[in-house]
């Protein structure tokens, strides 16, 4: 495309050249002012030809309007001399609304044409009082250059308008994955949302590997994500996504989105007030999908290639997560593969090493201290038991009869081992989750008691775990000594338990730090 500089000067050239030839071969009236025009219009081409070289300079350099303002000038005087509203030089008026739009966009095309009214008005008025009146040619052009201005400052805006929504999607938010976190997709739909100007915005897209899919839909900044886990529910959704292929006019995909909204259940897109819907759609190696626009500010044909790419940005952010989710688990399991084989080299076999020597001593100690011996004994067995389970990948509890079970026989081993009470209370008594939460959840209680125990000199422990909307929280409160030192800060946070707990997307709140210490913490349960 030509540089708008060089497009500008070259206007000047051709407009001051011809300007240059007509009144060569055919002098303007009065006559007796022809020379000076020509030479007015000989100097004009000079400067035409010397301003051809674009001025490289920024757009709100006032050199730039210096150029103008030479232009009107000569517009002016050779009106002035020239016949005056009939004019044949009225042409330059075009020339200069046309450099000032392409320069300015709305604000040049409406400053342009006020400046050029202006002079029209003061150049037109004496030959309005000559005894030959031309005040329909005045209204006339006035009408004429108004409405140019207008049509011309439409152009300008839409010219400023996409490049705005350009510099929008190049400001693409850079993503950050954490485990168990949707904020990723948050920022990535809602910054979509802004560049695309949409009322609402939904991004429906199919897990090829597993058959399922998503739903998001992002209004006034919320996000709301539904996942479909069922193959068989996806599948009938998935028909319908189908339907898209053929929408081509917009009255046609309104329908559609209304339809698969109901199916789904999603209250933004069966809302009966849609308007302007754009669908794209995005196809890529794991993930593809649809990119519905609802209720955009522009108009559909301006934001459809737009919405195109928006798609391609979209699909090409889900298949980098799904990406890094996949080298992620890769490299959690060789880890875990190298650290459970040092593990069972060197402390599982020093544990077996110690048994072997507890029951050798079991045999030389008086009869009254066999029970303590006895002890010690199964807190290694209990120990190797996890350790064994942790290198066969199986986790630290069992949850074959539902996790307030698996814990309940956990919280029991804790017991035994630190010396203290522990009590378990669970709402509902047979609520479920992933084998990876229930092994994180036995670690934050095995860590909170041993806190207890060793920091706190507790002898009791209160344990309310609740499980609902998708949330599971746990209040762990005992009877030791707390926190003996203040925090500066406030009170203080464990801070093991605090970084276990942030890798698991959840939050930890200190309710208590002395006599005794209490704290909640609230987890996602998938």
């Amino acid at each position: 495309m030509a540089d708008p500089e060089w497009l500008i000067g070259l206007g000047r050239l051709v407009t001051a050249a011809f300007a240059t030839i007509a009144i060569y071969f055919d002098p303007t009236q009065p006559t007796k002012l022809a020379d000076e025009a020509r030479l007015i219009t000989l100097v004009y081409l000079g400067f035409a030809l010397l301003a051809l070289v674009p001025i490289q300079r920024p757009i709100e350099s006032r050199l730039h309007i210096l150029t103008h303002g030479v232009d009107i000038v000569v517009i002016a005087w050779l009106l002035h001399l020239t016949d005056e509203l009939t004019s044949p030089f009225f042409a330059f008026f075009h020339f200069t609304l046309f450099a000032c739009t392409i320069r300015w966009g709305l604000t040049g095309a409406l400053l342009g044409a006020v400046v050029l009214e202006v002079m029209m008005l003061v150049i037109g008025l004496p030959d309005l009082e000559d005894g030959q009146s031309e005040l329909n040619v005045m209204i006339m052009r006035s009408g004429y250059f108004l409405v140019a201005a207008f049509m011309l400052g439409y152009f300008g805006a839409y010219r400023n308008r996409s490049r705005h929504r350009l510099e929008r999607l190049a400001a693409w938010p850079s993503v950050h994955l954490r485990q168990g976190d949707r904020a990723w997709l948050k920022d990535i739909v809602g910054h979509a949302r802004t560049v695309l100007g949409a009322g609402r915005l939904a991004v429906i897209y199919e897990d090829v590997d597993q058959l399922t899919g998503t739903v998001a839909t992002c209004a006034d900044g919320q996000l709301s994500v539904r996942d479909f886990d069922d193959t068989a529910e996806w599948a009938v959704i998935a028909n319908d996504l189908e339907a898209f292929r053929d929408a081509r006019s917009t009255g046609c995909a309104e329908m559609l989105v209304r339809r698969l909204g109901e199916a789904i259940g999603e209250e933004a897109l069966a809302s009966p007030r849609l308007d302007n819907v754009c669908v794209a759609p995005f196809f890529g190696t794991r993930y593809r999908g649809y990119l519905i626009v609802l209720n955009a500010r522009y108009r559909h044909e301006e934001i459809e290639s737009l919405a195109s790419i928006v798609a391609s940005r979209i699909s090409y952010e889900l298949e980098r997560a799904a990406l890094i989710r996949e080298i992620a688990n890769n490299v959690r399991t060789e880890e875990r593969v190298r650290l459970a084989r040092n593990l069972h080299d060197s402390v599982l076999q020093d544990l077996t090493a110690a048994s072997l020597r507890l029951k050798a001593a079991g045999r030389q100690v008086p009869e009254e201290a066999q029970p303590l011996l006895a002890d010690v004994a199964a807190i290694i067995a209990g120990q190797q038991k996890q350790i064994r389970r942790f290198v066969e990948g199986k986790g630290a509890i069992q949850d074959g009869n539902g996790l307030p079970h698996a814990l309940d026989r956990h919280v029991r081993q804790l017991s035994r081992q630190w010396g203290c009470e522990i009590h378990l209370t669970t709402t509902p008594v047979d609520f479920r989750m992933s084998a990876a939460m229930s092994d994180n959840i036995a670690q934050i209680i095995s860590e909170a008691t041993s806190n207890a125990v060793r920091h706190g000199a507790a002898t009791r422990i209160d344990l309310v775990i609740s499980a609902g909307d998708g949330r599971l929280q746990l209040g762990i409160a005992d009877n030791g000594t707390g926190v003996l030192v203040p925090s500066e800060a406030g009170m203080s946070e464990p801070h093991s338990l605090s970084a276990r707990v942030a890798d698991l997307a959840g939050r930890l709140c200190v309710v208590r730090d002395r006599p005794g210490f209490a704290m909640f913490i609230e987890l996602p349960s998938t």
